[in-house]
């Protein structure tokens, strides 16, 4: 089932500069947003999330594009 949009705070920024070391320092923020709301895909069209694994293995973040996404969501009959 897919749940409606939520927000979340803004991480602090020790959060943020925790990946620091892992993504670029622009997306830093964008990255620690994504853990702290624990969505079930983040989905991006920077290559930099999509050809990172290590991005992926450190976050714990399922990281696909728009299109994948789509697929994903045809695949399980969406939208209802």
């Amino acid at each position: 089932m897919i749940s409606p949009p939520e927000t979340v705070k803004d991480p602090t920024s020790a959060k943020v500069a925790r990946w620091a070391d892992v993504v670029h320092i622009v997306d830093t923020s964008i990255l620690a947003t994504a853990i702290a709301a624990q969505p079930d895909y983040l989905v991006a069209g920077n290559r930099h999330f999509l050809e990172d694994p290590d991005i992926a293995r450190k976050s714990a973040l399922h990281i696909v594009t728009p299109a994948r996404l789509l697929q994903l969501l045809e695949k399980n009959n969406w939208p209802p």
